[in-house]
């Protein structure tokens, strides 16, 4: 099962491209070139559930026109679905025991499944039955998919009343029954996502509070799991957006049935659809993992160039010839591996800037153990003032001097004047509070500075923290180092 879960959110991005780009030689009157078109051929039967192809219509009628086909492939899945609605109902409504409720949602799972895979199959029969041809010279007109079926007859006319009926519960019901449910349960299914991002002032931590607000109501209120096809692999501020993803399928199948069908209008208008979908997809970008959201985005702009090869082939710009028509066959199949070889790349980028942050994180780490979280590093020049020192050892000011880091260490420090007596002090700075700095006897310097130990401590200063040791020896104007150690930092000339 955690497979099944790895793969959904992938497979449903494939199914919705092949059920949409298979159709396209269909919608657009258009015959596509031959290894491109069997290529889509097969994988469009596999992914779509065409129940005609499985249901002998020659044995129950002696007319196996497109209008018996049309209600064989919309009426048999109405039925099925209807009983499992009726079974889903039994067992979530009975006092039975929480196995049997579990077996509910699974079985409501199935259903939303199943209209999922048929929706959009059965939405272009139903708009087909529309699609007439009109003939000049008074020949009449004749359904585009079965000329033997006259439009003005009144087996079509009664068929055509059937249609009516089938898209009120297909490309209208199905989204409309996604949408109501999803926004039945949205205060469960979206648990304040963009207020969980404000308050904790980034994107990543509000998405994995809601996710984890969202799993709680989903162990609290386990009916809501029945849903999980249509909202899990998407954020939860974006847990209906399977309800804009499938009324785009239907208008690039069934729907582009009336726009200006065999035209070169009617590519560009579905290119211009496709675009629009480009900009959501990249706008919201609605899938918890990014590698999603990139092959969903990619899918889209794979589907755009499969329309605008077909635009080439309608205007006739690929060519007479059989070697250019063949080069756009081979160009149209190698764009089918646009999204895989996309999503790819992406996971490989993503995983060699995942090794760099480890990277950064462990020298980051490496280097607060070594120095101790606190601590100098820098080269101070002795005999400068104590106002050029201004932070060096973490303060804000010369009057904070030390205050910043463990291991800043609380020295009195003062400055050795020229010609002077060999350690007399001229000027004493503010004390520096830190902690955790070692002391050491100092030296005298004949120029810079020197550290006194304050009067009456001990050899270890202040709380004993993380910081070195420090030391001032005999100067007679140079640098003074900070050296690194194993636990902070400690000075020496």
């Amino acid at each position: 099962m955690a497979v099944v879960a790895k793969i959904q959110p992938y497979s449903k991005i494939f199914l919705s491209y092949f059920q949409v780009a298979g159709g396209l030689s269909f919608a657009f009157s258009l015959r596509m070139p031959p290894m491109f078109s069997n290529f889509m051929n097969t994988i469009r039967g596999a992914v779509s559930l065409d129940i005609v192809s499985f249901m002998p219509i020659g044995c129950i009628t002696s007319s196996s026109n497109y209008h018996y086909k049309m209600l064989s492939s919309t009426f048999v899945p109405f039925a099925i679905g209807c009983l499992m609605i009726f079974a889903y109902k039994t067992l979530s409504q009975s006092n039975t025991s929480a196995a049997s409720k579990e077996l509910a949602n699974k079985i409501f799972g199935v259903f939303l499944t199943l209209s999922f895979l048929i929706l959009p199959s059965t939405s272009v029969m139903v708009f087909s039955n529309f699609a007439c041809q009109d003939f000049d010279e008074g020949f009449g007109s004749y359904l585009k998919v079965d000329y033997s079926i006259d439009c003005n007859g009144t087996e079509h006319k009664v068929f055509s009343l059937y249609a009516m009926a089938m898209i009120c519960v297909y490309p209208i019901g199905v989204p409309l029954m996604y949408y109501l449910l999803l926004r039945r349960e949205r205060a469960m299914l979206d648990p304040g996502q963009r207020k969980s991002t404000f308050e904790l002032g980034s994107e990543e931590k509000g998405l994995e509070k809601a996710l984890k607000v969202r799993h709680e109501l989903e162990e609290a209120h386990p009916e809501i799991k029945r849903l999980e096809f249509l909202y899990k692999n998407y954020e939860p501020q974006t847990y209906d957006f399977e309800v804009f993803e499938t009324p785009r399928k239907l208008m690039l199948t069934g729907g582009l049935v009336f726009l200006k069908p065999g035209t070169g209008a009617q590519i560009v208008i579905a290119m211009l659809m496709c675009m629009a979908a480009m900009k959501v997809y990249a706008a919201k970008r609605p899938f918890i993992d990014p590698d999603i959201d990139t092959l969903s985005e990619a899918a889209q702009y794979q589907l755009y160039f499969v329309m605008f090869s077909a635009l080439l082939m309608r205007v006739n710009l690929d060519g007479e010839s059989l070697q250019d028509q063949k080069a756009m066959d081979y160009m149209m199949l190698a764009i089918q591996g646009l999204a895989p070889a996309t999503m790819i790349l992406s996971k490989l980028v993503g995983i060699c800037q995942g090794d760099v942050k480890e990277k950064f994180k462990e020298a980051a780490r490496a280097s607060a153990e070594e120095y101790g979280g606190g601590g100098a590093n820098n080269l101070l020049k002795l005999g400068d003032s104590v106002k050029d020192l201004k932070g060096e050892f973490g303060g804000d000011d010369d009057e904070e001097l030390g205050k910043g880091g463990e291991g800043g260490g609380a020295y009195e420090m003062s400055y050795i004047g020229e010609g002077k007596k060999k350690g007399a002090k001229t000027t004493t700075t503010p004390t520096m509070t830190g902690v955790g700095m070692e002391a050491a006897n100092p030296l005298t310097a004949k120029k810079g500075f020197q550290l006194n130990r304050p009067q009456g401590t001990s050899s270890r200063v202040s709380q004993g923290g993380q910081g070195g040791g420090a030391q001032v020896l005999e100067a007679k104007g140079g640098l003074l180092a900070i050296r690194k150690s194993s636990k902070g930092a400690s000075a020496q000339l």
